[in-house]
């Protein structure tokens, strides 16, 4: 039997959906945001509430860091490395761990400005501070040849679209 990897997906699609849907029917004065953290703390035993905990802590680490990684190197190799006068001396490690940690802070200093520390609001506006280097990635991954005047409207259109 040839197992597909899409069937663990389709497993845990629906172990969340189960999930969400119990908790509409055991508590349905909750909020949506308010669910997981209400399921852990009323529904599990002490055990399994650390054990969920640092499941969705590395399950937002991952996807911050993966979103910072790209956006830090795709930054220092298409934009950063051909604006640079000296490209045999030019430090893209130096300046792929700049931008990953300017990325983050701007990502952090954006969902705190509101309210409250939401994870989700980190993940989204970390992604979204990468959307204006799409177009030129897309581009040179497309192996289109073009010159710096269209990387720059590249990068407009990409800040436009966010």
């Amino acid at each position: 039997m040839i197992i597909s990897p899409r069937k663990p997906y389709c497993f845990v699609k629906i172990v969340i959906m189960i999930i969400g849907l119990s908790a509409v029917l055991l508590l349905p004065n909750i909020s949506t945001q308010n669910i997981m953290p209400v399921i852990v703390n009323n529904l599990l035993p002490t055990s399994l509430q650390g054990i969920v905990i640092i499941s969705i802590i590395g399950v937002i680490m991952t996807s911050i860091d993966s979103s910072l990684l790209a956006y830090g190197v795709s930054f220092t190799e298409d934009i950063l490395k051909p604006f640079s006068a000296n490209k045999k001396s030019f430090n893209s490690l130096l300046y792929s761990r700049i931008s990953i940690v300017i990325c983050g802070f701007l990502a952090i200093l954006i969902t705190v400005i509101p309210h409250q520390y939401n994870f989700m609001k980190i993940i989204f506006w970390t992604s979204m501070i990468g959307s204006p280097i799409v177009f030129p990635l897309l581009v040179g991954i497309l192996g289109i040849k073009t010159d710096k005047k269209s990387l720059i409207v590249g990068i407009i259109s990409g800040v436009v679209v966010l």
